[in-house]
């Protein structure tokens, strides 16, 4: 019995030592990371914001943009941090990608007792006055929508 546990404890170290990589003292935790993250990973911030360019009330037909009643279902206000639509709210809780007029993140929803959450694109176009919006999801439309800004 005593043979074959040898075996077996031998067959596991050198199994452990020929596929896992074991950091050398000096080594820290961090310093591994970044010698297997590649150059763009490395370079890229957490992103925590919304875009100015893409912030404002966006209405996906004029009449969004005038009502008075708040009925305007197809109303989306863009803050530096959330999504306000008709009947719920979009949260950013991260962004993997940012540029000037764009962001792809991930969206916690809260709206009429339920939560959600949505990864989002948002594009705005170069002139600043229309947005699109596409985000991911079973039941979201198969292509994206395009907001204009509000006057």
């Amino acid at each position: 019995m005593k043979p074959v546990l040898a075996l077996t404890l031998a067959g596991l170290l050198a199994a452990c030592s020929d596929e896992a990589k074991v950091p050398q003292p000096s080594e820290t935790a961090a310093d591994a990371i970044a010698s297997e993250a590649t150059p763009t990973a490395q370079a890229s911030a957490a992103v925590t914001s919304i875009p100015m360019a893409l912030q404002g009330r966006w209405g996906l037909v004029p009449a969004d943009c005038t009502s008075t009643r708040g009925d305007a279902k197809g109303l989306m206000i863009v803050g530096p941090t959330d999504l306000r639509f008709y009947e719920s709210v979009g949260k950013l809780r991260s962004g993997v990608s940012s540029g000037a007029n764009s962001l792809r993140g991930t969206f916690d929803y809260m709206g009429e007792g339920m939560e959600w959450s949505r990864d989002v694109v948002l594009s705005a176009a170069p002139d600043g006055q229309s947005l699109d919006f596409q985000d991911s999801a079973a039941d979201s439309p198969p292509s994206r929508r395009t907001y204009q800004r509000c006057p």
